[in-house]
């Protein structure tokens, strides 16, 4: 009787054996590297949405806390938003406050208002201070318009072209601080003589009113005098 040959066992070969370990090691190796892709595709920053470590979009609990983290982010958008126009409405009153925003030339600028007799200052659209005004009395007015400071003295003396006989006629005087801005003699300037009370609305009538020029309190002129540079703006509303 022959009796069959018992079938070998592979793994008892040595060579066999080490392919076998070899095959376990490259399993494993695969595995790994599969969960360290989706780990790493979980993390980036350029994947579309949030992933699970098996790769798939995630789901269950980590589904919510994505979802959470969106609507955190659309809440945080809306609250910079709201803050920017809170911001911006601020700003607005600030301006506001400040007297900014209005509609004048850029740079320095005066204006004259002579049915007020006011004279009101500004700076790129900002009000930076107002004063009361004598201008010119009737047959006299101080003329209208837009006009640039072109000569400035301190002090100045005035003589009177009118004789004596003249209606208009006025004693020698002297002030401080003067700026030209219209020819034939139209001046911003101090007038120490005209009392701090005979400055302001319907001053042009009175026993003070000029003769063209503009009066000017001499503390406001002062000042004015060392803001206003050769070329500032002059405008003369009636």
């Amino acid at each position: 009787m022959i009796k069959p040959k018992p079938t070998p066992n592979r793994l008892q070969h040595p060579i066999h054996w080490l392919l076998g370990c070899v095959a376990v090691v490259a399993l494993i190796i695969a595995g790994i590297s599969l969960d360290a892709s989706a780990i790493a595709q979980a993390r980036s920053p350029d994947s579309g949405a949030h992933l699970a470590f098996g790769g798939h979009p995630a789901t269950g609990r980590r589904g919510e806390a994505t979802a959470l983290h969106h609507a955190d982010n659309t809440a945080t958008s809306a609250a910079l938003a709201e803050q920017n126009t809170s911001t911006s409405k601020s700003t607005q009153a600030a301006l506001s406050a400040s007297r900014c925003r209005h509609h004048e030339p850029p740079g320095k600028v005066m204006a004259v208002d002579l049915a007020t007799q006011e004279i009101v200052f500004y700076r790129d659209g900002c009000e930076l201070g107002t004063s009361l005004i004598t201008t010119g009395r009737a047959g006299l007015r101080t003329p209208t318009g837009t006009y640039h400071i072109f000569a400035k003295y301190s002090p100045i003396g005035f003589s009177s072209p009118w004789p004596k006989s003249s209606p208009y006629y006025y004693a020698p005087e002297k002030a401080q601080y003067a700026m030209e801005f219209a020819a034939g003699g139209f001046f911003l300037h101090s007038a120490p003589w005209e009392p701090p009370s005979a400055f302001g609305p319907n001053s042009e009538n009175g026993s003070f009113a000029s003769h063209g020029c503009i009066h000017i309190p001499t503390p406001t002129m002062q000042w004015l005098y060392s803001w206003a540079t050769i070329g500032t703006t002059l405008i003369v509303s009636p």
